[in-house]
């Protein structure tokens, strides 16, 4: 019966997986967003909430300044992406401070969260489809941090692919402690 019942569930998985590769093929031009911090949570770090706060804005100034390294056409196997990161940076300065930090390590983005965060994104005048990286959990006992990797409609807010990857952190400083995980996250692909 297990095994039966774990069949299932790994053919639905296949499917919903296909249909997301599917789906992601038929796209052409990405808008990328950046990375939103805005859900994300700290466990395990000595480092103040307002440094991590200008922490999470330099690593999304690094998608600029080093546009080579952090390129977004790997991991969504795309050449015609445009990036914007107005609105991860805005999200970043509505961030609590006194949110950011926890005293565990259980945290998880479920789907019901990052279908509300997707739709409360003010993407401007964007349209076609956007992509985000959604910071979940940043665990220093770890060395780990968690994102989702999205792809949505911009004007219906449907999710097309919602992957999550776990990315090691390491590094010099704070911000490219960080910084690591994102350029980890970004090496995976999706297509």
């Amino acid at each position: 019966m297990k095994k039966t019942v774990l069949l299932l569930f790994a053919a639905c998985v296949s499917l919903v997986t296909y249909a997301q590769q599917k789906d992601l093929k038929e796209i052409g031009e990405l808008t990328f967003f950046g990375i939103d911090f805005s859900l994300a949570k700290v466990y395990g770090a000595t480092e103040t909430p307002h440094e991590f706060l200008v922490a999470f804005e330099g690593i999304n100034d690094l998608l600029r300044k080093e546009e080579k390294k952090y390129n977004p056409a790997k991991l969504f196997g795309k050449e015609n992406i445009v990036t914007v990161l107005s609105m991860a940076y805005d999200l970043i300065n509505e961030i609590n401070e006194n949110d950011i930090k926890v005293d565990r390590n259980d945290y998880i983005l479920t789907w019901g969260d990052i279908e509300q965060q997707v739709r409360s994104y003010n993407t401007g005048d964007e349209t076609g489809y956007g992509a985000i990286l959604i910071a979940g959990l940043l665990d220093k006992g770890k060395k780990q941090a968690t994102y989702d990797i999205v792809v949505f409609n911009i004007e219906t807010r449907e999710i097309i692919v919602d992957k999550k990857i776990i990315a090691k952190a390491g590094g010099l400083g704070l911000r490219n402690y960080w910084a690591a995980s994102v350029y980890k996250a970004m090496k995976k692909t999706i297509k």
